[in-house]
């Protein structure tokens, strides 16, 4: 074969190598305007909890039954220890300890580095989904023996109860000395949180699981019947309700007057806080019964279409989004650079934020 037929030949072959090179690189090189997964830890069940970062330790419950913490950077087990029964309620950390309610009907503390049981609560009749509330060294929490409790963080001992006259309370807050709370009859309840003497109490069409947040002295918080809500913390009288679509079970976050928050109909809303105007809203494929967090003027959430999204907070366009391979309920927790949150595929997933252009 002469060298005029072979030189084209070589130097097809090289061009070929080249390209295959470069479309390789492509592929299976990460990029920094791409999300990377750093680790996923798989558990015996869905994860529902948010995941809590204290110490280089990432802590979540599972329906497997295990209050987890795992190495931040690495996914490796620190410890675990099994609840009894699933565990939907979210960790919270206050000095060196970690709290969760479990469906084994108590509150547990824990220290947060040895998993060493501190103390623990029991309830009776029904778990606990809620996630307790810190405030001058008291817990409060919601639980499925239909009452809210108040109970000394240090020792586990109760200073009162409050009964909802229902089936179940969800995930309190606590502003100016006054416990916000909703019912599964309905109702939100205001309660001083000293004495635990009710306020006043606002009715909706359905269940409240939705954990309220507060701005300029209004509280809004979604139900069940599918609307958001704008009541006077003060008095407990609406300012305004907003019908977003199915039932609402993802707690509000409210950002230089918009409201974020996720509904059964499958989108996330901004919602202008002051009039309950929509500002935009965003359309998964599932319900987002997920609680949006913002990190750097972006929202996260998650929905049950398997992934995690992240939107422009100002505008609702999308900027990149992480599936799984099960739900996403989880809320995100944002932890130096790096996104954490749980999936019905059984795994807690550490997510590498990429940078802006």
């Amino acid at each position: 074969m002469s060298k005029k037929v072979i030189l084209p030949i070589i130097i097809g072959a090289l061009i070929l190598i080249v390209i295959l090179v470069y479309f390789s690189l492509s592929l299976f090189t990460p990029r920094a305007d791409r999300p990377r997964l750093l680790w996923r830890y798989e558990t015996g069940g869905a994860i529902f909890s948010k995941p809590a970062i204290y110490e280089g330790l990432v802590y979540f419950g599972s329906y497997d039954g295990y209050l987890y913490a795992l190495d931040v950077e690495t996914g490796k087990e620190k410890w675990k220890f099994h609840t009894g029964d699933i565990t939907v309620s979210s960790p919270l950390i206050i000095n060196e300890t970690v709290y969760i309610g479990t469906w084994a009907r108590h509150l547990i503390a824990f220290n947060a580095l040895t998993g060493q049981e501190k103390w623990r609560f029991y309830t009776g009749r029904r778990g606990i989904l809620s996630t307790p509330y810190f405030d001058n060294r008291v817990l409060f929490f919601g639980s499925g023996d239909g009452f809210i409790h108040a109970l000394d963080a240090k020792t586990g001992e109760e200073r009162w109860k409050f009964n909802t006259e229902s089936e179940g309370a969800g995930s309190p807050i606590v502003y100016e000395g006054i416990v916000y709370c909703g019912s599964y009859e309905g109702y939100l309840h205001a309660i001083d949180s000293i004495t635990g003497e009710e306020k006043w109490r606002f009715g909706t069409g359905d269940m409240i699981g939705s954990t309220p947040a507060i701005l300029d002295d209004i509280i809004y918080f979604g139900s069940f019947d599918g609307h958001l809500y704008a009541v006077d913390r003060k008095t407990g009288v609406m300012k305004w309700r907003l019908l977003i679509g199915d039932r609402v079970n993802s707690s509000p976050l409210v950002s230089e007057g918009i409201i974020y928050i996720g509904s059964g109909d499958g989108h996330l809303y901004a919602v202008m806080a002051t009039t309950g105007k929509v500002e935009w809203k965003f359309k998964t494929d599932k319900e987002v019964l997920s609680s949006p967090m913002l990190y750097e003027g972006d929202i996260y959430f998650g929905s049950f279409d398997g992934h995690l999204y992240v939107l422009d907070a100002k505008s609702g366009i999308e900027r990149w989004r992480f599936r799984t391979r099960g739900g996403v309920d989880s809320s995100p927790k944002v932890y130096e650079g790096v996104v954490y949150f749980g999936s019905w595929d059984n795994h807690l997933y550490a997510v590498e934020i990429p940078k802006k252009p």
